[in-house]
């Protein structure tokens, strides 16, 4: 990620119950989270894939400032955690969305990256804690 501000958008979901916002991550068990990283990571590196093809290889290296740098930000090494904040709920699917992904400044904002994680209810509870708010979402 680049040393960029992202003008993205941010979503909030709140437990009106308690009128505070719900953390996925604290919602995740711990146990199954690497799982949770792991599908994340293809997906992510689904979306790097695509976009790699929209521009020249030197259009990209100027882009990143150096070859080594273009090079290692088509990989997905590690998913970090606060990927799990930006997320909301539409149509039966959590939906985590990713805005600004390599954080290129407004120069070359056009071959940045904005996509969406998606994951179904059904298989969503397979990654809840036992006692997680968002238990049964249907």
């Amino acid at each position: 990620m680049g040393a960029y501000y992202s003008s993205g958008i941010i979503y909030h979901t709140f437990d009106l119950t308690i009128n505070k916002e719900i953390s996925l991550l604290k919602e995740i068990d711990p146990l199954k989270l690497p799982t949770l990283k792991s599908k994340m990571k293809l997906q992510i590196q689904n979306e790097l894939d695509k976009v790699h093809k929209d521009f020249t290889e030197e259009d990209w290296i100027n882009a990143f400032g150096d070859k080594v740098t273009y090079n290692k930000s088509f990989k997905v090494t590690a998913i970090e955690n606060n990927l799990l904040e930006n997320y909301y709920f539409k149509n039966g699917k959590l939906n985590i969305l990713i805005t600004d992904y390599f954080g290129f400044p407004s120069a070359t904002k056009n071959m940045d990256l904005t996509f969406e994680i998606t994951i179904p209810f059904s298989e969503l509870d397979i990654y809840l804690k036992e006692n997680s708010i968002l238990n049964n979402l249907k």
